[in-house]
């Protein structure tokens, strides 16, 4: 029927009707460049009439020449279209090409890449990351499977540990969670069979009846319990300890939404980048891949800057004895013959995998880690516990039986010095992080071991004497005694003497 529809409507028409200007208008007005009008070729009916019919031909009612606007008009609307493609096609070369290339050279930089998966770890608002650490030795092998979780200022910790001594595999579980009233929780799963290798192991005083009675009572007593440690149950060790523990929460918990503050962070970071690229590995599964390593200096440098900060400052109120190493914080980025990868997202920059070894005296430690960050983080506060100050008598019959069963059998030089370090350790600790005189810490130590104590370097070939000096205020001390084995001066530091 259409067709039927189209002749009819051809005999009532002489010619074809043409389309107007005003029509054509609005096709012009939409392409920027000028367009030329259709060209109308005229019709001239003499060279129509000398068009004989052949014979046997019938003449048509429509002239021929009907088609001839349409055949010129056409070629000239292609043409515009090839030059709007021509534009079209330049313009997605010019700029998303270069969009391309700018991705590439600048988004997908490496140094950038890298930095931004640090800053990116940092100021994330919540972190899971799952993974496994195993170090193995000659006569030990360790490995822990770990998770751990992060948002805002509440975590946790989980770890399964599997140790092997003797061939023999021990294996026991440990939790520790900070809750938001940052209370701390810890806990132990599994820990009888391996306590009772470690007083086979520690020898004949561990078998004296009484102490090995105190150890299995103090271990039934936390095994599979969380142990509550508050800031008023540390009140009870340290007050100054505690003291410092609240104020240094309270200001953690404010620098998370402290956007001043993590900005001066994150441009201090940007200025030393301590972790930088050493190599490409390639790109898999939509993250890139680098081996990175550590920039000592940069490290050094990030830590000096570090004690311009806010942050430093409000932590240093905090505690007094506060303060940042910039030569020990760097030696930790001195990633010597260990090796470091880092798979990053192409597109969020966030780190994907990180897996790192390394190999020490005769020891090799291997890890794999694999983070989570922005993701919902459930943590929740454990619903019975015990407290620290509920177990601190236990704690302290505990020690005192130690003590009492191994000076007598294990008294050597070496160990009185790691003795006096712990107590030296220990009265900083409840003291603001001034160490103690000569005198201030003999009234702590057993008596036996203050009649060998000296306020010189231990010298000559008593392994008797034990050498204590100070090396500044609020430093530290210098610990020295006479290894008979080797036939030379020992020393053991407490605090940060070098």
């Amino acid at each position: 029927m259409p067709d039927e529809q189209q002749n009819t409507n051809q005999e009532n028409e002489p010619y074809p009707q043409l389309p107007r200007r005003d029509e054509l208008e609005p096709s012009v007005q939409s392409f920027s460049a000028p367009i030329v009008p259709p060209v109308i070729v005229p019709v001239e009916p003499i060279q129509q009439a000398n068009i004989a019919p052949q014979w046997g031909e019938t003449v048509s009612p429509i002239p021929p020449i009907a088609d001839r606007p349409v055949a010129v008009a056409s070629p000239k609307k292609s043409k515009k279209r090839l030059i709007i493609g021509v534009l079209i096609a330049a313009f997605l070369v010019v700029f998303v090409g270069g969009g391309v290339f700018a991705y590439n050279v600048w988004y997908q930089n490496p140094e950038k890449v890298i930095t931004d998966a640090i800053l990116n770890a940092a100021t994330a608002k919540s972190s899971i990351y799952t993974g496994n650490v195993t170090t193995d030795g000659k006569d030990q092998k360790i490995s822990v499977d770990l998770t751990a979780k992060q948002a805002g200022v509440v975590g946790s910790f989980d770890a399964k540990v599997t140790t092997t001594i003797d061939k023999k595999d021990y294996t026991f579980n440990s939790s520790v969670l900070v809750d938001a009233s940052n209370d701390l929780y810890i806990k132990f799963d599994k820990v009888s069979g391996i306590v009772t290798e470690l007083k086979s192991q520690l020898g004949t005083f561990a078998l004296d009846p009484a102490l090995s009675s105190t150890i299995d009572k103090f271990v039934s007593k936390i095994d599979s319990t969380w142990i509550k440690v508050s800031s008023a149950d540390l009140k009870d060790f340290s007050g100054t300890f505690a003291n410092s523990k609240t104020c240094l929460q309270d200001t953690m918990k404010k620098l998370k939404d402290d956007k001043p503050a993590i900005s001066e962070l994150t441009n201090m970071y940007e200025k030393n980048s301590f972790i930088v690229v050493d190599k490409k590995i390639g790109s898999k599964d939509g993250s890139l891949g680098y081996k990175v390593k550590g920039d000592p200096k940069a490290a050094k440098d990030f830590a000096e800057g570090l004690k311009t900060t806010q942050v430093y400052k409000t932590l240093k109120e905090c505690d007094k004895t506060f303060d940042i190493d910039s030569s020990d914080f760097s030696k930790n980025f001195d990633t010597g013959d260990g090796t470091i990868e880092l798979w990053v997202s192409r597109w969020s920059h966030q780190i994907t995998k990180w897996t790192f070894s390394s190999k020490s005296d005769g020891e090799t430690t291997t890890g794999v880690i694999t983070p989570t960050y922005n993701q919902p983080v459930k943590i929740v506060t454990p619903s019975s516990s015990t407290s620290l100050t509920q177990l601190k008598t236990d704690i302290e019959v505990l020690l005192q039986s130690i003590m009492l069963n191994a000076l007598p059998v294990y008294s050597s030089a070496s160990t009185d010095a790691a003795s006096i370090q712990m107590y030296a350790e220990l009265y900083a600790a409840d003291h603001n992080g001034s160490y103690p005189t000569l005198d201030q810490l003999k009234s702590t130590l057993p008596i036996d071991i203050q009649a060998r104590m000296s306020a010189v370097v231990a010298g000559g070939s008593d392994p008797d004497v034990l050498g204590y000096v100070g090396c500044g205020i609020n430093k530290g001390a210098d610990i020295s005694y006479y290894n008979v084995a080797t036939g030379s001066v020992k020393h053991v530091t407490a605090g940060r003497c070098s």
